[in-house]
């Protein structure tokens, strides 16, 4: 997400182009920082208990990448 607001902050990449290859990056962000703060817990069973049903958003980020592949090629 660090690079993705520079990007956006330097006019890099156009809004719709950012959005069609970083769209899902929001949410992937914010499972691996609930994640993250129950690993430093020393709630590993929790976590990942909680972490699973979440798997989605890397499936959409995965799903996304031939399109992104091809905005990037333009």
């Amino acid at each position: 997400q660090y690079f993705v607001e520079i990007l956006k902050a330097k006019g890099t990449l156009r809004q719709d182009i950012r959005e069609s290859i970083f769209s899902s990056i929001p949410s992937i962000h914010s499972v691996n920082q609930t994640l993250l703060v129950r690993l430093e817990n020393g709630d590993f069973g929790r976590g990942f208990d909680d972490f699973c049903p979440l798997l989605h958003h890397y499936v959409t980020y995965v799903d996304n990448i031939q399109n992104a592949n091809k905005v990037l090629a333009v």
